[in-house]
């Protein structure tokens, strides 16, 4: 008997850890042509257990979430003690859900196992069981772009697949990108020429992964009132994430060139900033969008020689601010190179957690398809 196209695709696991990718993964399943089942992370018990994880592993996924619980202000009030009894109950719990979760993915016929980001604890034991049955990962996150999403094989932020290279988007110049959009000059009263820096949430994995050298934002702050000490003319605006329950008030009035704003559009505050400083914030994307120079403290995808200054310390924040105003700016054929690339090959339309439309459930079929084909390098034009 002859197989359709759908029958010889290997089938599709797909991991939910939260409401809402539980609902968006089952949109996906009902949307596409493909053999996908949608796996509920309180559903997933298994017996009798699987082997134990990697020790290393282990003692990293521990590390991380210590570190991760252990930077909000809440946690730096916490004892010795505390963080002992948390280390190690967590543990326990870690290499139980490792063990629980190889032994369910073991009776699954999937070759592939999706996820959605992969950095947060019960995503990335998923990932690192699937990995140890040699199974192909998957990972949706919404972006890079605002109102797109993404799918690959590599990892999401700093972990993608994308080359690093400014030589790679050059050849990806000359389409039409999509125009930002449109916001009011009025700078409501801020200072002339002023630097943004956009805080970020201290417990998003973009810190506790791909902030080496920062480990949260009153860190950061301490780096901007070093930088206006050295620079009389520096004048820093700061804009809280939304999304921090963290509480900065006492930092307000630190410093007489360095304002903190809050409910001010972000596009509003790139489009009057003389440049953005950020450690790997979705806000450095926008910069590069309206042509803003922008300099990265951290590991971003757009840390890319060429595109954007990067800096690892006060004095390297400082000299990449001195370059700026000398008149540097990012490599237009990389700027533009790279936004088409990320446009036009690497996201797909539609924001997946928010409204995905049948034009972004096609967009997912077709990557699927182009990576179940042609593999993930290929599918990606990474080759």
């Amino acid at each position: 008997m002859v197989q359709s196209p759908e029958q010889r695709f290997p089938e599709m696991l797909l991991f939910a850890a939260s409401r809402d990718q539980r609902h968006y993964f089952q949109q996906l399943a009902l949307s596409v042509k493909l053999p996908i089942s949608v796996a509920w992370y309180k559903g997933l018990w298994a017996a009798p257990l699987g082997p134990a994880p990697d020790q290393a592993w282990l003692a990293q996924q521990v590390d991380l979430l210590v570190r991760r619980k252990r930077n909000t202000a809440a946690g730096q009030k916490r004892s010795e003690w505390f963080w002992h009894l948390f280390a190690t109950w967590n543990r326990w719990r870690i290499a139980m859900l490792y063990r629980m979760y190889i032994a369910w993915l073991k009776r699954q016929p999937a070759h592939y196992v999706g996820v959605w980001n992969g950095k947060k604890l019960r995503q990335a034991i998923m990932v690192a069981a699937a990995r140890a049955l040699g199974r192909q990962v998957l990972f949706f996150e919404t972006g890079p772009l605002p109102g797109y999403s993404a799918l690959e094989c590599w990892g999401v932020d700093a972990a993608s697949g994308l080359s690093r290279e400014g030589a790679f988007y050059r050849r990806y110049s000359g389409c039409r990108l999509q125009a930002p959009v449109s916001t009011s000059a009025d700078n409501a009263g801020l200072p002339q020429g002023y630097v943004f820096v956009p805080f970020q949430v201290v417990e998003d994995s973009n810190i506790y992964f791909h902030s080496p050298h920062l480990r949260n934002m009153r860190e950061l702050f301490d780096w901007l009132v070093q930088a206006v000490e050295k620079r009389p003319n520096l004048h820093i605006v700061i804009k809280l994430h939304p999304g921090c329950p963290e509480d900065y008030r006492d930092l307000y009035a630190a410093h007489p060139r360095i304002r903190f704003v809050e409910d001010m559009d972000t596009r509003q505050l790139i489009h009057a900033a003389r440049a953005v400083v950020t450690i790997n914030s979705t806000v450095g994307m926008e910069a590069l969008q309206a042509g803003k120079p922008l300099v990265v403290l951290g590991d971003a995808i757009y840390r890319i020689e060429g595109l954007v200054q990067t800096a690892t310390s006060v004095n390297e924040l400082i000299e990449a601010l001195d370059s700026i105003d000398k008149g540097w700016k990012p490599d237009e054929a990389v700027r533009e190179g790279y936004l088409c690339y990320l446009q036009n090959v690497y996201a797909l339309p539609g924001d997946a957690m928010k409204a995905p439309d049948t034009a972004h459930f096609q967009a997912v079929e077709s990557r699927l398809r182009a990576i179940m084909e042609r593999g993930c390098r290929e599918a990606l034009e990474l080759t």
